[in-house]
């Protein structure tokens, strides 16, 4: 049953959002403590102070919130791939692995989990499992360039030159923004 105290969360939460999106993490932590002191229940806000915390350089408080969010509401695929991303960006790839993993296993349709976890996989120089999960993030969002340079990566790694061409050529078509085209240009040269 949706009461009063929810609704009063909520509107702090939306106000911590407006924050968050303003680049004000102070004020953005203030109103999603204010939301969870209220709704201590309210797995949203626990998500918006992790972020937060994570933003401001506070690892440890963020995970913390993920973790704590996780715990209330066990079977939110969300929870589990933002919590996995955060690892994957932190370098601890098992931990991001199993996250991923769980979040693909409640929700198969997430092209970032499979992306993120693609990432893990190849850092750890598990190229065949990065290269398979690049690839399901691809057939779920075609134009992901960032899958396909990731694959391109996984395959140059394992030596499958030519498809590692064929996929940098797809992110040149894809995004051919600065940073981008650099980084596919400068991979294409190391396979001619």
């Amino acid at each position: 049953m949706y009461n009063e105290a929810q609704e009063n969360a909520k509107t702090v939460y939306k106000r911590g959002l407006d924050h968050f999106e303003n680049s004000d993490f102070n004020n953005a932590i203030k109103d999603f403590s204010e939301a969870i002191k209220i709704d201590p229940q309210y797995t949203a806000a626990y998500e918006g102070r992790g972020r937060t915390w994570c933003m401001q350089g506070d690892i440890e408080r963020g995970m913390n919130d993920f973790t704590e969010a996780i715990r209330i509401e066990p079977n939110n695929a969300d929870l589990y791939e933002s919590r996995g991303m955060i690892y994957v960006q932190l370098g601890q790839h098992e931990r991001g692995i199993n996250d991923l993993s769980e979040a693909i296993r409640l929700q198969q349709k997430s092209a970032a989990s499979y992306r993120f976890r693609g990432m893990a996989y190849s850092q750890l120089g598990q190229y065949a499992q990065g290269i398979s999960d690049f690839t399901e993030a691809i057939k779920l969002e075609p134009t992901d360039y960032i899958a396909f340079m990731g694959r391109g990566v996984a395959y140059m790694q394992s030596g499958q030159r030519d498809k590692a061409k064929s996929d940098m050529e797809s992110v040149l078509v894809l995004n051919p923004d600065n940073a981008t085209l650099s980084q596919a240009k400068n991979i294409l040269s190391k396979i001619r």
